[in-house]
């Protein structure tokens, strides 16, 4: 995993809030368009897992956008936090990721159900204005 992005995560991270399940589903940004994010094994998209050799990250979110035809893998981090590795179709061999990665996190709502999600699109952009919120719309 790329320590630079995520220097300070416990040897012993935190779950999400919900199943992996719950964070599925279509999200809508106004400027990005939609997101849609499935979960899949991790072999399913991508055969390396960023996150290390002794990750007990199996399953992923696997997403897709029609912004520029992109598709990414968040594999969790810990508690809210998820890194995003950026990539593309390749055919039908499989997706081609190329070492791209990104952050996001969610946010569970008051009712107790993922509202929404948030990736940083703009890396040199500080602070909040760097990061697209996509709200959860179903």
């Amino acid at each position: 995993m790329p320590k630079e992005l995520f220097p300070d995560v416990p040897s012993d991270p935190a779950s999400p809030a919900l199943p992996m399940s719950s964070y599925a589903g279509e999200y809508m940004h106004p400027g990005y368009g939609n997101l849609s994010l499935s979960l899949v094994t991790l072999g399913e998209v991508t055969s390396r897992n960023p996150l290390g050799e002794n990750s007990t990250d199996k399953s992923v979110l696997f997403g897709r956008t029609r912004f520029l035809g992109e598709t990414f893998a968040f594999h969790h981090v810990n508690a809210e936090h998820w890194l995003v590795e950026v990539g593309g179709p390749l055919g039908e061999d499989g997706w081609d990721y190329e070492n791209i990665y990104t952050k996001a996190k969610s946010e569970v709502g008051a009712d107790g159900s993922v509202a929404r999600m948030a990736v940083i699109v703009e890396p040199d952009v500080k602070g909040e204005k760097g990061w697209a919120w996509f709200d959860k719309v179903s």
